[in-house]
């Protein structure tokens, strides 16, 4: 299954760079549901579908009426605490709105349950998605208007590994917190690691930095 869901990402790559991207979107998703866990699928996955829909105004009223049969089994899975279908489910919402800022906070609680449960093995599989879809929600706000509740869900996800310097820098974009707003030196923590990159890239890994030093 592996070789197979490489070659599909190869051939996505090769759709995307064509700008084919209803293609390419078409073998992302198989890859992404496959290896939800893949932290490489899923952001070539959403970098192609903001480039298919161009943006958040083009998407008009109608797009939150559409896939209305998975926002209604997304939100049953959640209820249950069937991660797992939360994820496929979600995936079927953002294929027609990857702005979708619900479904992409309620994928991140999924990928972040499943790191919980599966354990440290899962934080470099799940725990980097759960992060991934929290900054994606957290982008599709302008950015001297954050949404309070979005950036605590983030620096939470950042405290749970110990990553309290980005943590910080959410923590102070909503009410309730105290201190000063010295944001760390660029090119620092979890956000260094997953870089956002075109389509048929491949993602950019640097060291996690030692926090016992900054």
């Amino acid at each position: 299954m592996r070789a197979h869901l490489a070659e599909l990402f190869d051939a996505g790559n090769k759709q995307a760079q064509q700008e084919k991207y209803d293609n390419a979107c078409e073998l992302y998703t198989e890859c992404v549901q496959n290896d939800p866990g893949n932290l490489e699928y899923l952001q070539n996955l959403m970098t192609t579908l903001h480039k298919k829909h161009g943006s958040v105004k083009k998407l008009g009223v109608m797009a939150q009426f559409k896939e209305l049969g998975a926002r209604t089994a997304l939100k049953k899975a959640v209820y249950q605490c069937d991660w797992d279908k939360a994820i496929q489910q979600g995936i079927s919402v953002l294929l027609v709105n990857p702005w979708d800022v619900p479904t992409l906070t309620v994928m991140g609680t999924a990928c972040g349950n499943i790191m919980n449960q599966e354990g440290t093995s899962a934080v470099v599989t799940y725990g980097d998605c759960e992060l991934y879809y929290l900054k994606c929600a957290f982008d599709t706000f302008p950015k001297d208007k954050p949404d309070a509740e979005v950036s605590r869900q983030l620096a939470e996800a950042l405290e749970k590994r110990e990553r309290y310097v980005e943590a910080i820098r959410f923590r102070r974009k909503f009410p309730g917190t105290e201190g000063e707003s010295d944001d760390p030196p660029a090119g620092s923590g979890v956000f260094a690691r997953i870089k956002p990159r075109p389509s048929g890239g491949s993602a950019s890994r640097e060291p996690e930095p030692d926090m016992d030093k900054q």
